[in-house]
């Protein structure tokens, strides 16, 4: 930071304008470079691949550490996983790139930082391969080097063989695989976690409770404590589920507000289950006197009123009296703000061009002000870790598919910084996740945020 004030003061005090960081860290790295300080030069090449790694300064960055990677001095320079993966990701755009990044393969590679360079051997590679999403390479590699391998790199191989089926989904043939090599399978404990998911996948809620309990053991991760509690409940142990819920609820959901809710909402799905409705109402109560309804408050009130028609239903059956005072909970209806009543008004940020825009896209303007509000906070010069840039906070590959699709061919990456240009891309790709999703708004924001591939593998679960 020190050196970084140095220049700043050096070179731009005087300057006019706004300083792009990108530029500036780029003519940072080139001053190291000229004062031969390779590891500021080297760490000034990171950050920008790490910060802006589709814009002009950060191929370049890539460019000269490729270079440094290549020559074969471990020493001056070798990637880590996590800046490889970073990059691969952030050049789904351009094939060309991504070829030259996988090349980086056959070069010295760390785990962090701190860890020493090293030629990545056959599982290793794998497991980047894996990484990086190739799952198809990362089998096939796998697959023709267990053929010749020697037994105990062989059972290694064979368990990533069963880890990628977990990962694309066939479940079958991934547990099949664990079967063959149980001793690897519980000493890795993300191949204990692929079992498990499997297990879960395929239906086998006992088998996959017992899994999650093992991982439990190992560590108290909340995710491992969760999986085991909806496995014993999805397998029909109410008992055991309710006495954990109530024993670990605590522990396992109470960090934030969120998981509170939730301890709350499936302790009262146990009892829901034993057909004590009365009591999960009342255990509910704190989640349906919210005054801003959440996911869990809708959640409950739909199961109790799911409940409550089960019970007379099979009262009605008996010939006994239906309820004379039933639950009944009315489904959380938004009171939809109309695009023709919104307010065009000085306190709302960037009004009048989002009133625009959601006429012309048909959107509720307030939805695009929320995501905005909530993507950057209205900064139109924000940037997140992964690259996501503006107002609206657009990966740079998305906005290039979107100029593609909607043939804008003076579209540039720069202009994502703009405003107007960023609100437009923005609702453009909201617009077209929400006919995607049949108006629906839920799933629609959530593709917005984590990508419409795990939003639809979310609702495949």
């Amino acid at each position: 930071q020190d050196d970084y004030l140095e220049i700043y003061r050096k070179y731009y005090s005087g300057y006019p304008r706004t300083i792009r960081k990108d530029r500036f860290i780029k003519k940072a790295a080139e001053i190291f470079l000229a004062k031969d300080d390779m590891e500021k030069h080297t760490r000034s090449l990171e950050i920008l691949l790490d910060q802006y790694p589709a814009s002009e300064e950060g191929i370049w960055a890539l460019d000269e550490l490729m270079k440094y990677a290549k020559e074969g001095n471990a020493e001056k320079y070798s990637f880590t996983y996590s800046l490889l993966k970073k990059v691969y990701r952030n050049s789904s755009h351009d094939k060309v790139l991504q070829n030259r990044v996988l090349s980086l393969l056959q070069t010295p590679l760390r785990a962090t930082a701190k860890d020493q360079p090293a030629v990545l051997e056959l599982t290793e590679k794998v497991r980047v391969l894996c990484m990086l999403g190739l799952l198809d390479d990362a089998m096939k590699l796998a697959g023709t080097s267990a053929l010749k391998a020697e037994a105990d790199k062989k059972s290694e191989l064979i368990a990533w063989m069963a880890y990628i089926s977990s990962e694309k989904g066939d479940h079958e043939k991934a547990l099949k695989g664990f079967e063959v090599v149980p001793e690897i399978t519980s000493k890795v404990i993300m191949f204990k976690e692929a079992q498990a998911k499997s297990l879960m996948n395929s239906q086998k809620f006992a088998d996959a409770g017992l899994a999650y309990l093992s991982l439990l053991k190992r560590s108290n991760h909340y995710r491992y404590r969760w999986y085991y509690f909806w496995n014993l409940l999805a397998s029909g142990n109410l008992k055991e589920a309710g006495q954990f819920i109530t024993s670990s609820k605590d522990k396992a959901f109470n960090e934030i507000d969120y998981r509170k809710d939730a301890g709350l909402y499936w302790e009262a799905r146990t009892l829901l289950g034993s057909g004590k409705i009365e009591a999960a109402a009342d255990l509910l109560k704190p989640i349906l006197g919210k005054s801003t309804p959440t996911y869990y408050t809708m959640s409950a009130r739909a199961a109790l009123t799911h409940a409550q028609a089960v019970q007379d239903k099979k009262k009605a059956d008996s010939g006994e009296t239906r309820s004379q005072t039933p639950i009944v909970f009315a489904a959380y209806s938004p009171n939809r703000l109309k695009t023709d009543k919104f307010e065009r008004s000085d306190r709302i940020p960037f009004a009048s061009y989002v009133h625009e825009i959601s006429r012309t896209m048909d959107i509720d303007p307030y939805l695009i002000l929320a995501i905005m509000r909530s993507e950057s906070g209205f900064n139109s010069r924000a940037l997140s870790n992964a690259g996501a840039q503006g107002l609206m906070q657009l990966m740079p590959y998305t906005a290039i598919r979107l100029s593609k699709l909607f043939e804008d061919p003076d579209f540039k990456l720069d202009q994502l910084q703009v405003a107007d240009t960023n609100i437009t891309y923005g609702s453009l790709y909201l617009s077209l996740l929400l006919h995607y999703y049949g108006g629906h708004e839920i799933p629609a924001v959530a593709a917005y945020n984590a990508g419409p591939n795990i939003v639809n593998k979310w609702l495949k679960e």
